[in-house]
């Protein structure tokens, strides 16, 4: 199963069809052609983005950024240098960090952050940040504004982007808290 996406309307929609080994449409009787509306053409970045961005400052020891991520609960830290991002420290950094021995804690965070830090403006559009992401393999994009950190988009964002466009307004009782970003003033 491949996906066509093409644009009508203003709206993003991906055409969900079977496709022959040539990237030709399959003739076959019976193959299910899905058409699924993903928002609207102008839906941003800013609309979803998580504002409260946790940071931490480029000479902290790795303790400090994994301490607060425990805390606040949170998959990752930015990595700031003054008042320019300069990194992220994400889950997988840790993980993939943390085979290299005991001493992990007393690393500055400069050496084990993600670099160089691949960001988004609040404008764009949300359907770039999709590919964006995908392209990168990074399941976080900070949000750039005139050169300020103004937020951060994860893939927990976008998904409740996706709920809530799929469902539009009859979304299941059970699934609205979900859809909501809690982190939203």
């Amino acid at each position: 199963m491949k996906y066509v996406d093409y644009r009508n309307s203003g709206y993003v929609r991906w055409l969900f069809c079977q496709i022959s080994s040539t990237g030709e449409r399959s003739n076959i009787a019976g193959v299910e052609l899905w058409l699924i509306d993903l928002g609207q053409v102008g839906d941003v970045l800013s609309t979803i983005m998580t504002p409260k961005v946790i940071t931490v400052k480029a000479d902290e020891k790795v303790e400090v950024a994994l301490r607060l991520m425990v805390k606040l609960d949170v998959g990752s830290v930015i990595v700031m240098d003054m008042d320019r991002p300069v990194g992220i420290i994400t889950e997988r950094d840790v993980t993939r960090a943390s085979l290299s021995g005991d001493q992990l804690l007393i690393l500055p965070v400069t050496s084990l952050m993600s670099k160089p830090l691949q960001t988004a403006a609040p404008n764009d559009e949300i359907w770039h940040a999709f590919e964006t992401m995908l392209k990168l393999g990074v399941r976080r994009l900070p949000i750039m504004k005139e050169n300020k950190l103004i937020g951060i988009v994860t893939e927990k964002d976008l998904t409740r982007w996706v709920l809530r466009v799929f469902y539009e307004s009859n979304i299941p009782e059970e699934l609205r808290s979900l859809v909501q970003n809690p982190k939203r003033p």
